[in-house]
């Protein structure tokens, strides 16, 4: 007879509606020797709450949409190499009216459809369709969130899940003891070592807690102040849901990926009390130059950081979201939630400037920006202004379309000076994109060649307009007598593709640690192994600081 163990099949139970705990498995004939185990989750629990960025949320059409039938997709983005070629060809052929219509804030609502999200090893995490649906995995974007999801569900699910190390079961997994070799500390900055490793009496104290894995998606064109309170009310709705089970619950950690940093801070301002900490990653803390770029030009299709392949991926995302100011404006101007990742009033100026090559001679270089940039975005006069007032409403859905874009801009004002101001929850931990191959922009400036040179600097500024094109080349008149070709610069400094470091670093001083990192694009923080575990290990520092 063979010495060695008959295998155990594990099984986790679940909490129903009355609070007791349950598992379910099934009767096997006597042949099968496999066992079933249950493991049974402490009293305590404390959620974890992901909060996606910008376009991360799924959306669909709700009554009233003057495109789309109610409940038909609104906004998914795609999953897979078959479902993007689809989907560029889809919006390639949208016109910015369409997009006008659909991307409407007032007429989308989150779809929460966990289908499209799950794939077949859910089960090996102990996690089922309906648990996933219930816990909002369904409203965000899989291919950018289900691998951080995933993580959190598997890492600190272990407690109560397969691979128990010690003869007793004692509920230390051996996952946990593969966390702290498993970091590439070469993408973190020098001084991370800072960060103490999980020891085994750590591991013991977080096993104290179960730790349920919540997404929490939004409707991204509404400001993120209004998406802030559906985030405290999803987080009050959470804890008071596990207190009416009979468990011990009353503070979540959110883990935030993006714009979703700026809903999450807003939130925690409110309930400060019911937040047992932040993990903020790629957060624009203080908005972005690409947001003017994308308004002013379209999206941008390419990068010097970036070699032919990613070059050619940025051209295909930059159609799904606007490849033109004509496609963007329509939707971004008209989206308080997209306004507030402009550059605020903290972003380090100057930040906009023009740049004059003269055949002969130096280059000259002026400085474009204002003191108060929100006046300079409601400005509709200059040649260099954020928005082209034609652009706005192609979808003929209002009397006084700059009446509407100001009225929104001045809802992202408020949200930057007085909903969030400087606010961070005391207990934040953030990390953000500082790579040289992964350009983004710190500032913006137009560039044009002249035949001459000595051009004053108040004659840049009083330039009139004259046309623009579809690589968002704008003509302006100078002095009446040269006719100038200004030209959207490239990305200039360092970042993650899009947020650079100078927003990125925006917690430092006030964050318990703050990192700069690299290795990943935007989009892709999360699906980076590195920026994973320590996502992983920052969560953890959380939860131990209330074991």
């Amino acid at each position: 007879m063979s010495d060695q163990k008959e295998p155990t099949r594990q099984i986790a139970a679940q909490a129903s509606s009355d609070g007791t705990l349950q598992a379910k498995t099934l009767l096997t004939p006597t042949a099968c020797k496999t066992r079933a185990r249950i493991s049974v989750p402490p009293d305590r629990v404390m959620p974890i709450v992901f909060v996606p960025g910008i376009m991360g949320s799924n959306l669909k059409a709700t009554t009233g949409n003057k495109a789309l039938n109610p409940g038909e997709t609104a906004w998914r983005p795609p999953n897979g190499a078959l479902e993007a070629k689809n989907e560029v060809s889809r919006w390639e052929q949208r016109s910015p009216g369409t997009r006008q219509k659909i991307l409407n804030g007032a007429t989308v609502t989150l779809d929460r459809d966990a289908s499209t999200i799950l794939d077949p090893q859910h089960e090996t995490i102990g996690l089922s369709a309906e648990e996933a649906k219930e816990n909002g995995w369904g409203e965000v974007h899989s291919d950018s969130y289900q691998g951080i999801l995933y993580a959190l569900r598997r890492q600190f699910h272990t407690f109560v899940s397969p691979q128990l190390t010690g003869a007793g079961g004692d509920g230390i997994s051996n996952e946990w003891v593969g966390l702290n070799v498993n970091i590439s500390r070469c993408d973190w900055s020098e001084n991370s070592g800072l960060l103490s490793e999980i020891s085994e009496c750590d591991v013991r104290k977080l096993a104290e807690f179960h730790y349920p894995v919540y997404a929490c998606g939004y409707n991204w064109l509404n400001s993120n102040a209004i998406s802030a309170a559906l985030l405290r009310q999803r987080v009050e709705q959470i804890i008071k849901k596990w207190q009416g089970l009979g468990r011990k619950c009353d503070k979540v950690i959110l883990v935030t990926h993006s714009m979703g940093g700026l809903v999450a801070r807003a939130c925690a301002k409110q309930i400060p009390e019911k937040i047992a900490g932040v993990v903020h990653g790629c957060m624009p803390a203080l908005g972005a130059p690409a947001c003017y770029r994308r308004i002013a030009c379209g999206t941008e299709k390419s990068s010097p950081s970036k070699g032919i392949a990613g070059n050619y991926v940025m051209g295909k995302v930059a159609v799904i979201m606007g490849d033109t100011a004509e496609r963007t404006v329509p939707v971004i101007g008209n989206s308080a939630g997209a306004l507030e990742l402009l550059p605020n009033h903290l972003y380090p100026t100057p930040w906009l400037f023009a740049s004059i090559r003269p055949r002969i001679g130096e280059p000259q270089k002026f400085l474009l920006a204002t003191e108060n940039p929100y006046e300079f975005y409601a400005d509709v006069k200059p040649w260099y202004r954020l928005i082209a007032p034609n652009f706005l409403d192609p979808a003929a859905s209002c009397a006084n379309a700059i009446d509407e874009f100001r009225k929104n801009l001045r809802q992202a004002e408020v949200f930057h000076r007085e909903i969030l101001g400087n606010y961070y929850h005391p207990n934040t931990y953030a990390f953000f994109g500082a790579d040289e191959k992964e350009l983004a922009y710190g500032s913006f400036t137009w560039t044009a060649n002249a035949e001459f040179s000595g051009i004053a600097e108040n004659a840049v500024r009083d330039g009139q307009f004259d046309a623009t094109d579809s690589a968002g080349i704008r003509q302006v008149r100078i002095q009446s007598n040269q006719n100038l070709k200004f030209s959207p610069s490239t990305q200039d400094s360092v970042g993650d593709g899009t947020v650079p470091f100078q927003s990125g670093q925006g917690p430092e001083g006030k964050a318990r640690r703050t990192l700069r990192t690299k290795g990943y694009d935007h989009q892709g923080g999360y699906n980076n192994a590195s920026m994973v575990c320590l996502t992983l290990l920052l969560v953890s520092r959380i939860a131990l600081q209330h074991a």
